[in-house]
């Protein structure tokens, strides 16, 4: 819905509990690298960020850390982002969490 950018940056809204995506650049650090060519042999991307989760988290105090979430996005497209809204996270798996 954005395209296939090469970079893409991940947003966090707390007031909102949501979650945006919009496409970056390879000169932000914050930016995260794309690999179309495997997202395209699975038809999934799958985002596995400790950090951002534990941050999610605090915010949204239903979140399970040990649980992996389904979130449909919706296409804001005058300002190209894709925009989840945390509330409507659905669990989807459980594992078991590596101990640091």
């Amino acid at each position: 819905m954005i395209g296939d950018p090469d970079y893409i940056q991940l947003l966090v809204n707390p007031d909102k509990k949501s979650v945006a995506i919009r496409a970056g650049s390879s000169r932000d650090h914050l930016s995260l690298r794309m690999r179309w060519k495997e997202i395209a042999r699975t038809n999934c991307c799958e985002l596995h960020s400790k950090v951002l989760l534990s941050e999610l988290k605090k915010v949204c105090t239903g979140l399970d850390i040990s649980q992996t979430y389904r979130i449909a996005g919706s296409l804001v497209p005058s300002v190209g982002v894709v925009c989840f809204c945390m509330d409507d996270a659905q669990p989807i798996a459980s594992f078991e969490m590596e101990e640091e």
